[in-house]
């Protein structure tokens, strides 16, 4: 989105302030609008500037409103809290992800088909007197021993 903003060269005013913004407000209701909070813009856009100048002698200061575009640092930080809203919601993501999986491995049944699936698979080849054996170790896992070798798995190759 930043790099989208920059290649086109233009200002930030649809994301950060309307410019129909008053249009709006006048558009509603008085009561309404004196009942409801003032909206601000996340970058204020419209400010109050001074320029000074010198004519004959006597210096003399203009007040007007003047429009501000948006600089590096304004879209710097809209960068950085759309990536920071991106970054939250995979986190919650992940999180729903890792509590679903750990109401599933708290069922035995599940523990074991899991067990069975993930690390004693098909193709290591055991023997039909072999597969009691393996059934009764995976159903010895807890799901705290099932993390622990889950995280050395995603970190190391099968040996």
């Amino acid at each position: 989105m930043f790099f989208l903003f920059y290649r086109h060269g233009t200002t930030l005013t649809p994301v950060l302030g309307s410019d129909d913004l008053h249009q709006r407000m006048l558009q509603r209701p008085l009561r309404d609008w004196e009942r409801s909070p003032p909206r601000i813009p996340l970058i204020p856009r419209i400010t109050y500037c001074d320029y000074n100048y010198v004519s004959l002698g006597n210096t003399h200061t203009l007040t007007y409103r003047c429009y501000l575009d948006a600089n590096w640092h304004e879209r710097t930080a809209l960068f950085t809290w759309v990536m920071l809203g991106f970054l939250t919601l995979v986190n919650v993501g992940n999180l729903l992800f890792w509590l679903e999986w750990a109401f599933r491995m708290k069922l035995k049944n599940q523990r074991r088909k899991w067990v069975l699936r993930k690390w004693l698979c098909d193709k290591d080849d055991f023997l039909p007197w072999q597969q009691p054996h393996m059934d009764k170790f995976a159903e010895q896992f807890r799901t705290g021993n099932l993390l622990l070798f889950y995280y050395i798995e995603a970190h190391t190759d099968r040996v």
